[in-house]
């Protein structure tokens, strides 16, 4: 979903929106572990001003 998004920027709602059907109440801690994680793993950026999942621009060595 981040690499298919123009500016490679998602929302935390739209997680939040596939978790919640499956979830319920814990779907936003159990999104709070997926980022925490996947930040730990460099895997992507989450921007705590706008709520936003992102890849940061790779730059060439």
């Amino acid at each position: 979903t981040l690499q298919e998004d123009d500016d490679q920027r998602v929302a935390e709602e739209y997680f939040l929106d596939r978790l919640r059907p499956e979830f319920a109440d814990l779907a936003e801690k159990e999104l709070d572990v997926a980022i925490s994680w996947g930040r730990y793993a460099e895997l992507f950026s989450f921007d705590d001003d706008t709520d936003e999942l992102y890849l940061e621009k790779q730059t060439e060595p």
